[in-house]
């Protein structure tokens, strides 16, 4: 098995607990059996994310040994937890090749994390793929559609051998600051129907969508895959198939220029 990121809340989601069994329950601040019952969540297997191992958890870790041709113990030993978690192990698992851009690398990894589908779990902004994208933190306030897109830009550098173009960050206002201080913000007026501004407009930047209420208040973000004279295609992060700027899942979508601006990453 490959070594774990080393940052503290990844291997939180990752590293193996210890065995867990009917009758085991969390208690403090260990969340063992939750983060099982939310993976088993994730893999279509829906039980309470209560953090007691109960006989509703323990059949549906038989179903899960079964899918996978495992002897349904219903007991959670490290191959069934690596089973679980392996969605997200693959997210961070090295490319095999090398993209030749920034640009590549982005998209290629956006595509990575859109494969899975990961959503959220256990309620608004909860759950291990939330956790993974905000650095731990989980919670109705933890908006984190900037945490998906900060991941991605940083998993393209460190394929590339680069820094990071950008710092992570939750703010959407804080990344429209900062394309703007390095000159890389594109207002997405000015591509309407202009060809010279859209053929700036490169596969791997990030769009930013204004609040229709406040000027100067940028309320979601995500990664641009591809882009034409009328609209632009994306893979972002805590929306929905409506396009909400505060959804549930990663997904990819196509959207208008209308209050979009743009923070160009291009090398």
């Amino acid at each position: 098995m490959p070594n774990l990121p080393n940052e503290s809340w990844v291997q939180r989601e990752l590293t193996f607990p210890g065995d867990l069994a009917l009758g085991a329950k969390d208690a403090g601040k260990k969340n063992d059996v939750k983060h099982v019952q939310e993976w088993l969540t994730f893999h279509g297997l829906v039980t309470g994310i209560d953090g007691d191992f109960g006989p509703a958890t323990e059949k549906a870790v038989r179903k899960f040994q079964i899918s996978k041709s495992l002897p349904p113990s219903g007991r959670v030993d490290q191959p069934i937890f690596v089973a679980l978690t392996q969605p997200l192990r693959e997210v961070l698992a090295p490319l095999t090749w090398c993209p030749a851009t920034m640009s590549e690398a982005i998209v290629t990894y956006a595509r990575r994390h859109l494969a899975p589908h990961p959503v959220e779990i256990g309620g608004p902004n909860r759950g291990p793929w939330v956790r993974f994208y905000m650095k731990g933190s989980e919670g109705e306030e933890c908006l984190w559609c900037a945490g998906f897109a900060c991941t991605v830009v940083r998993q393209a550098s460190e394929a590339l051998g680069q820094g990071a173009p950008i710092s992570f960050d939750v703010s959407c206002d804080n990344l429209a600051r900062f394309a703007k201080k390095k000159d890389c913000f594109l207002s997405g007026t000015a591509l309407v129907g202009n060809a010279k501004e859209v053929a700036k407009l490169r596969p791997g930047s990030l769009f930013l969508i204004q609040s229709s209420t406040k000027p100067n208040d940028w309320i979601h973000t995500g990664v641009v895959i591809d882009a034409d004279a009328s609209s632009f295609s994306t893979i972002e992060g805590n929306t929905n198939t409506d396009g909400s700027s505060n959804g549930f899942e990663v997904c990819q979508r196509e959207r208008g220029y209308a209050r979009a601006d743009f923070f160009l990453l291009n090398s």
